[in-house]
């Protein structure tokens, strides 16, 4: 009997049909049914419950190779941080052109007054971090780093203390 390649298609001569070897066997795994004919594929129909374990194909190239450079960044700039003294900061998002030449590294600052400090000494040392990003990663031409300052963690902050005070307030309103 011919191997099983895990996809609902057997390779190899079956015992119905030894002349199938080399050409894979259209197989019903419950309502699906894929055809194999030369070197096309066609798939008939995809019922639900196969539809929940099949891998997902929904992220894109760029979001891929920004998860990527996310990581690396990160431990390129704590590492920057620890040893050219730059005020604390992190890395909090990075998005990719669509073309791949360019990347806005989005960072947020422990001390928000310090912030445009560490985000110009970052965007300094973008070279330097693109090229070790380009002995580390496995892409043909490293995007462009841009440093951005992420100042949501500060608009949050400062939705939280807002809320904190119109609570006071609302508390302080119910008392007599």
């Amino acid at each position: 009997m011919g191997r099983s390649s895990g996809h609902g298609f057997r390779h190899g001569p079956t015992e119905a049909n030894p002349a199938h070897a080399g050409f894979a066997e259209p197989i019903n795994v419950q309502d699906c049914t894929l055809i194999g004919i030369g070197n096309e594929l066609r798939l008939l129909s995809i019922p639900h419950t196969t539809h929940e374990f099949m891998p997902s194909r929904d992220f894109k190239r760029t979001d891929r190779v920004g998860a990527e450079l996310r990581r690396e960044i990160g431990l390129l700039v704590h590492a920057a941080v620890r040893d050219h003294g730059l005020p604390s900061c992190s890395v909090s998002d990075v998005e990719v052109s669509r073309d791949l030449d360019f990347a806005a590294v989005w960072v947020t600052a422990l001390l928000p007054d310090q912030s445009m400090a560490a985000v110009k000494a970052l965007n300094t040392l973008a070279g330097e971090f693109r090229r070790a990003l380009s002995r580390s990663m496995r892409l043909r031409r490293v995007p462009e780093l841009r440093f951005k300052y992420d100042d949501s963690v500060d608009k949050g902050e400062r939705i939280d203390a807002l809320l904190r005070d119109a609570g006071d307030v609302a508390s302080s309103d119910d008392e007599p």
